[in-house]
């Protein structure tokens, strides 16, 4: 598999290379469930599924596009400026809860619907039922991602933090600094597999957010005009290093002012291509995907995976509306129809058990076997909310 630009913290687990071959995969496979494990035939008890933390996840296949990428524009937002941080703060940050971002992963099999008919079956007609050797779990963490996200207030606090420090830097300078508006909640969307209230609603889509506003920005951009604060501020080329900007990151993201926690890069590696390589090769799934294939096509829909049917109708939101927030426009009649069928396959042919309940319990696995990395990040992460509360007394007693 060739890493897209969803996947370029898999650099900083092994930057020299460029693809992930099959002996990388196998010794960090090896690393979590194993030397020699033999996964193709994987299953477990509930039992094996621990309460760890309440997953946050969307439907379909895993969200890695949304939770990578994130993940990508955070570490690189010193290098890029200040201003690049701006974008549209209903999204949420790495471990978020929500995603309007569809899947990108598509099968070989031909996809699109061959009737457009608004009304599905009520029961959708399958041939080939499998008794699902794991069942997915309403409360338990569904990727690793999950095991170490943070709150809105984590990150509200981390936002202001990284903004209280920067004002103190530029009035060391003998100026004052216009701080970037607080970030807007964002859309929390329900845990787990959407079911069909949800899809009734929003099809594929996900509830409108809070919309940013450039009044919001104008006085942060405002300060920018004058050329001395700028260059404080943001800087260009290599003086980027000792902006203020710069300095805010370093005080706050120990060790070295990068907001990805030292070994979150291997739980990306982990959920980005550990997880679907196991799920690709298991029997049980490879079968009740195409059990699911064969339920959407007697009942007039031509895909190989949910995927398939959520990028074509996704696909279609972007092209009618390009320049508008796309995931939350309220859905069309063909697409909630697509989306109910698509639900009521997945249920009937025991798709949804096998592939988030594998999930469940793969992500039990590493948090077992990842134990020390988990809790290192969480220590990070506390370290990290303890400096953004001294940046902000600090920025308070000399009034910045």
């Amino acid at each position: 598999m060739t890493p897209n630009d969803d996947l370029e913290l898999f650099a900083s687990w092994r930057p020299d290379v460029d693809t992930v071959d099959d002996a990388a995969f196998e010794e960090l496979r090896a690393s979590i469930f194993g030397a020699g494990a033999d996964l193709r035939g994987f299953t477990a008890s509930p039992s094996a599924l621990p309460v760890l933390v309440h997953l946050a996840h969307d439907q379909g296949r895993p969200r890695w596009r949304l939770v990578l990428a994130s993940a990508v524009a955070a570490a690189a937002v010193v290098v890029v400026g200040l201003v690049a941080a701006r974008a549209d703060h209903t999204r949420p940050s790495t471990g978020a809860t929500s995603s309007a971002v569809p899947p990108t992963v598509a099968s070989s099999q031909p996809a699109g619907p061959t009737s457009t008919a608004s009304s599905p079956s009520t029961a959708p007609d399958t041939t080939a039922s499998t008794t699902p050797p794991v069942a997915y779990r309403p409360g338990l963490p569904v990727s690793p991602q999950d095991l170490i996200k943070t709150s809105q207030e984590w990150d509200l606090l981390v936002w202001q933090g990284l903004e209280a420090a920067a004002a103190t830097c530029v009035a060391e300078h003998g100026l004052h600094y216009v701080r970037r508006p607080d970030p807007l909640p964002r859309t929390e969307i329900p845990y787990g597999p959407h079911d069909a209230e949800y899809r009734s609603t929003y099809g594929y889509g996900m509830p409108a957010g809070p919309r940013d506003t450039d009044q919001r920005w104008s006085a942060f951009y405002q300060q920018l005009k004058n050329p001395a604060i700028n260059d404080l501020i943001i800087g260009t080329g290599d003086a980027q290093a000792g902006t203020c900007q710069a300095r805010a990151y370093r005080e706050i993201y120990p060790p070295d002012g990068s907001a990805a926690a030292p070994g979150q890069a291997t739980l990306n590696q982990v959920q980005g291509d550990v997880f679907p390589r196991t799920l690709d090769n298991q029997p049980s799934f490879v079968a009740v995907t195409q059990a699911w294939s064969q339920c959407m096509t007697t009942n007039g829909y031509t895909y190989g995976t949910p995927v398939d049917a959520e990028n074509a109708t996704t696909a279609e939101r972007v092209r009618q509306h390009p320049d508008e927030p796309q995931m939350e426009l309220p859905p069309t009649a063909d697409e909630v129809a697509t989306a109910l069928t698509d639900w009521q396959c997945q249920q009937s042919t025991g798709y949804a058990d096998i592939y988030w309940g594998t999930l469940q319990t793969l992500t039990a696995t590493v948090a077992n076997t990842k134990a020390d990395t988990i809790t290192a990040i969480k220590s990070w992460q506390a370290d990290v909310a303890a400096r953004a509360h001294q940046a902000i007394d600090t920025a308070a007693a000399r009034g910045a």
